[in-house]
Parts: C-alpha cells; sequence; structure tokens
C-alpha cells in the first residue's frame, strides 16, 4: 500500500513546491522602464516655434501651433524597412493617445503623392507630414526612423534612433507623465 501512496505523495509534494516557486518567483521587482525617469530628462534642445511641415491635404503646422501640447516626432520613409516596420505599433500608440496632450507629427521628406499611396494602403490614420524646410539641429539625425519627443515648450527631452514597438504601456506612461 506504501508503494502505492507514496508516488501520488511525492507528486503532490513537486507539484505543491513548482506552484509556490511559480508565485514567489513572479512577485519580485518588476522589470525597470525603458524611458527614464521624466524628471531626470536632459534638455537636448529646442524646437524653433518657427518650424513647420505640411500634411497630406496641404495644410501648414508650426511648431507654434502645438505649443503647450507633448510633441511625439517621428522621422521615417516609405523605402526604409524599419520605418515601416514600426509604423502599426506607432498607429497603435496614436490611437490609444487620441484625446490626449500628445501631438503626433509623422514626418517624411518624400514627395506627398508617394507618401499618400503608402498611407492609404496601409490604413494609417495618424498625422502624417512632409518636411517642407530643413529640420531644426535638435531634430537632425544620421539614421531614420528617428523618433523625438518634446515637452510643452519644445524642449526635446527624449531621442530614439531606430526601429521600436511603441504601442506599450511603457510608452504611454511616459508620454503622459511629460508637460
Amino acid at each position: 500500500m506504501l508503494d502505492r501512496i507514496l508516488p501520488v505523495v511525492l507528486l503532490v509534494a513537486v507539484l505543491a513546491a513548482a506552484g509556490l516557486f511559480i508565485y514567489f518567483g513572479n512577485q519580485g521587482p518588476q522589470a525597470p522602464s525603458e524611458f527614464p525617469p521624466v524628471d531626470k530628462l536632459p534638455v537636448l534642445g529646442t524646437i524653433p516655434a518657427s518650424w513647420s511641415v505640411t500634411d497630406l491635404d496641404g495644410k501648414e503646422v508650426s511648431a507654434r501651433d502645438l505649443r503647450g501640447k507633448v510633441l511625439f516626432i517621428n522621422r521615417w520613409a516609405t523605402w526604409c524597412p524599419p520605418c515601416m516596420a514600426e509604423m502599426p505599433s506607432i498607429q497603435g500608440l496614436y490611437n490609444s493617445l487620441i484625446g490626449s496632450n500628445v501631438a503626433f507629427l509623422i514626418v517624411t521628406e518624400e514627395k506627398a503623392d508617394k507618401v499618400r499611396q503608402v498611407v492609404k494602403s496601409n490604413g494609417w490614420s495618424m498625422p502624417i507630414y512632409v518636411a517642407g524646410e530643413q529640420f531644426p539641429p535638435v531634430l537632425e539625425t544620421d539614421g531614420i526612423p528617428a523618433t523625438f519627443i518634446a515637452d510643452g515648450k519644445g524642449r526635446v527631452l527624449y531621442r530614439k534612433v531606430g526601429g521600436k514597438n511603441w504601442n506599450t504601456a511603457d510608452a504611454r506612461e511616459f508620454l503622459t507623465k511629460i508637460q
């Protein structure tokens, strides 16, 4: 009889130990945020109020028009695979922040006609712009995609060159904490 009970007792003990390990193992510290604390962000430079971009309908928007809003600025191109790969996550982030104090400026240097076709074929609704003039020095980069986040005064506080998944809770929390 003992030889029949002992394996069952051992199995129950092993399962209980595994359950405790899983439970207490998941109670450890949370993974650190991929973004620095908002109160520790250095000012990388300021976007001039006169800098402007043009939407795909030909309407010009200046940095002055967006003062008071947090800016999510992404430099991209239709021919750039990493740019195209991250665009669905930017669209998701944009969708999740509609009605917030975050303005999206998804900016390319390509011709509006070509960009309009790509936007339509992908079903994007986020605001896409064409750079009509040179980017200000604070938004210059040697690589794309490049994303810049500026506060309501136009001060760039964050810069990321390279593709990224932007549709995360960390990104939303980071953007909504900036003023």
